[in-house]
């Protein structure tokens, strides 16, 4: 009984001491597909961010991407090249973070999460009776993990630097005939470094 109530007057300390927080991140992002017929591409990405918690415990985050293609070339099922070069993909991430305090005036984190996006195409697909259909949105999910430090300036600012790994599968271009859904054609892996700001209520 003592451990119970200890445990929920330490869980309402941690609660009474969160906030919230928004920030900016600007990084480098290189894609590298899992098909031989497709290339890797490396691009710019930006996102902005808002999180509730703890600076050096526990935080929760969701933020929305934005990534300009600088190239890419991927394939259907039929071997019908699709540039997507300039074309800008779009997401939106949810992370549960993990911080760490060890008296260095650094705070090292983990994090883990999923998302979901669409990058814009102009490329021609398969419909369920095999005609050719015009497809302008390619949609796409996400597992991602990723490490990083915080640096805090004061109370309210810190300078974050992290690396983010993500498994992303996209859907295929071509109905399937045998389920009347879209299903994955081809997965990526994604590395991302960046440096961002953040400002804590």
């Amino acid at each position: 009984m003592k451990k119970i109530l200890f445990f929920t007057l330490f869980s309402i300390s941690l609660f009474a001491e969160a906030t919230v927080y928004f920030g900016v991140d600007y990084g480098a992002y290189h894609e590298n597909f899992t098909k031989n017929d497709a290339k890797a591409q490396v691009s710019s990405t930006i996102k902005a961010k808002l999180g509730y918690g703890l600076r050096k415990a526990y935080s929760v985050e969701i933020n929305a991407e934005k990534t300009n293609n600088q190239h890419a070339l991927i394939q259907n099922a039929n071997s019908n090249n699709i540039d997507i070069t300039q074309n800008s993909k779009l997401s939106v991430n949810v992370s549960l973070q993990k911080a760490f305090d060890p008296g260095i005036f650094v705070f090292p984190f983990f994090k883990a999460g999923f998302g979901a996006g669409k990058i814009s195409v102009t490329a021609t697909g398969k419909d369920l009776d095999g005609n050719d259909k015009d497809v302008t949105d390619l949609n796409f999910g996400s597992f991602n993990l990723g490490a990083g430090f915080l640096i805090p300036i004061n109370e309210s600012f810190d300078v974050e630097v992290g690396y983010d790994f993500r498994y992303q599968s996209y859907e295929n271009l071509d109905a399937s005939t045998t389920n009347n859904e879209k299903g994955p054609e081809f997965e990526s892996k994604v590395n991302i470094t960046y440096i961002g700001l953040n400002y804590r209520f």
